[in-house]
């Protein structure tokens, strides 16, 4: 395998692995080699999707009894767990499409690429095969069988599940001709379900599954996720995230006084990442640092191209200012006598005879950039931190303190990485390329705590710019804080959009400047202009974002 082919290995195991962490809401989990499955970028994440969903959406002990019962009774356990492995892809992905609406994009795109991968291969299997091919679109009328396996989405419960697993293998195999000459042992029957899903190789799967009973990570009927308030949930984000950049004491008044409402409960973190802040996780340093190259790589293949839209771009800024900051002398009633109108006294009513002297614009700016980090903007990066560190470059050199940082969440807790802060000398904005995305998006909690930050500064004008590609969307989520339980809904749909929008409009009502720049699916954009109202602008391509904020300041300064 050649160095680039390692690379992209390395980089897809390392997204697949963030999309597990961030569906089944434990960083402890590890892939097992049955779910590496890195054909291409869109398979990737979603064996990640679908590796997250294993571990809260099937009840294992019931899989593992359904498992024993069907072999006793006869049944073929292969063949058996086989049929489960197909149908757990409807299964599971109905589930995570109705917590993230933007998981069928992908799951149609890796279907597509696991069917044209199954037909180069002559020993696949014919219904494997099938099944992607349906549920990628590319086969409209698919087979009874097909049909059938798809119809693992209405299931329910595992219990469920496994019943229409027992049918489809009927219709299939027809019924066992009678119980199992021999008994086959526990440790056979727990070798046959590693082979659908591997547990952890050293413990016997009745441990495992004690263990995961007392563990701070487990499932209910509903299939929502629970997660206690366990003491070392900020050490284990420090460690995959980097060390926090703010005292502990700072950062809890912030949670606090932010972290209200449908935000009860929720902790967070501001950290520079992995590479600045700190962290004993090699791998998440060896992620960071190839996700930083290739940003870069991204940025100077075009240097000199982007270097002239920095400068471009803060002429006009700067032009603005200079202009708006002149002094013009307006006609008044009172001020400097204007003696080219001396001839109307006695003649005339002697009105505006004076003139004084008016700026057109007063007051300094402060920006804060707020970047989307979730795991929908993955494979952009490049892109965005590219347009980013433009517009941060270009600000900056114009003399206006800004602030760049991304923000997604993971577990409980919504994370801030701070790329660079208002004050910082323009090297710094270089950081902007370690950007990298993983795990989902609490935007009104994020756009929160942004402006309380721009709150705290001396500057008149304050400015929020808010760069995404989707709607807010989060983990569905059920604390446990000592005796008592705490339900959270999906933070997605109306409540997620309405709490959005709710802090948009508080912004704005407290002075602070909220342009929404989207760069995601046009049937979203009714949503997003619910959320960002007028002040909001949809482009394709981040490539115009620079342009686009620098517009926007034009018009704050020329309007006032």
């Amino acid at each position: 395998m050649s160095y680039y082919e390692e690379d992209e290995s390395y980089l897809r195991e390392q997204r697949s692995t963030h999309l597990m962490w961030t569906v089944c809401g434990d960083f402890q989990e590890e892939l097992e080699e049955e779910e590496k499955k890195y054909i291409t970028d869109h398979v990737a994440l979603y064996a990640g999707l679908i590796a997250g969903g294993r571990r809260i959406y099937l009840d294992w002990p019931l899989l593992e009894q359904f498992i024993l019962e069907k072999r006793n009774a006869g049944y073929h356990v292969t063949k058996m767990t086989e049929l489960l492995g197909l149908m757990v892809y409807p299964y599971i992905g109905k589930k995570l499409t109705d917590e993230r609406p933007g998981v069928i994009d992908l799951q149609i795109m890796a279907a597509q690429d696991l069917y044209e991968h199954l037909s180069d291969d002559y020993n696949a299997w014919p219904l494997e095969k099938q099944l992607f091919k349906t549920m990628a679109g590319l086969d409209p009328t698919p087979s009874d069988t097909v049909k059938k396996i798809l119809s693992a989405a209405e299931a329910e419960t595992t219990k469920d599940l496994l019943a229409l697993v027992e049918s489809l293998y009927l219709d299939c195999y027809g019924p066992p001709k009678g119980p199992a000459p021999s008994r086959q042992s526990e440790v056979s029957i727990e070798k046959t379900l590693e082979r659908f899903y591997k547990r952890h190789g050293e413990k016997d799967l009745a441990e495992e599954l004690e263990e995961q009973q007392e563990s701070t990570v487990d499932v209910a009927a509903s299939g929502e996720i629970h997660v206690d308030r366990f003491a070392n949930v900020k050490e284990q984000i420090s460690f995959f995230k980097g060390k926090s950049a703010l005292p502990d004491d700072v950062i809890l008044a912030r949670e606090r006084a932010l972290c209200r409402g449908i935000h009860r409960g929720y902790l967070m973190h501001v950290t520079k990442g992995v590479l600045r802040s700190g962290t004993d996780a090699e791998k998440r340093i060896q992620y960071a640092t190839k996700q930083k190259e290739k940003n870069l790589e991204a940025f100077l293949a075009k240097e000199t191209v982007y270097r002239e839209t920095i400068h471009r771009t803060r002429d006009v800024i700067l032009r603005n200012l200079i202009r708006a900051k002149q002094e013009d002398l307006v006609p008044a009633d009172v001020g400097i006598f204007n003696a080219r109108k001396a001839w109307r006294v006695g003649r005339t009513e002697p009105r505006k005879m004076f003139v004084r002297k008016q700026k057109e614009w007063e007051g300094d700016f402060v920006i804060y950039l707020l970047l989307d980090g979730s795991a929908s903007q993955q494979y952009r990066e490049a892109m965005v931190s590219t347009q980013a560190y433009i517009l941060a470059a270009a600000l900056v050199s114009a003399g206006l303190p800004t602030r760049v940082a991304s923000f997604n969440n993971m577990l409980q807790v919504t994370v801030f990485t701070q790329y660079r802060d208002f004050d910082d000398p323009i090297k710094e904005t270089e950081h902007i390329f370690e950007y990298q995305c993983e795990g989902s998006n609490r935007d009104g909690l994020a756009i929160k705590a942004a402006v309380d930050s721009l709150m705290k500064r001396k500057e008149d004008n304050k400015l929020l710019v808010v760069l995404s590609d989707g709607i807010p969307n989060d983990a569905q989520i059920v604390s446990k804080i000592g005796p008592k339980q705490r339900r959270h809904g999906l933070y997605s749909g109306y409540h997620g959009v309405a709490d959005t929008a709710t802090e948009v409009r508080k912004a704005r009502k407290a002075g602070v400047y909220v342009l929404g720049v989207f760069t995601g699916k046009e049937a979203d954009l009714e949503t997003e202009q619910r959320i960002y109202g007028k002040d909001f602008v949809y482009t394709k391509n981040p490539v115009h974002f620079a342009h686009i904020v620098s517009t926007y300041i034009k018009r704050i300064i020329t309007s006032d």
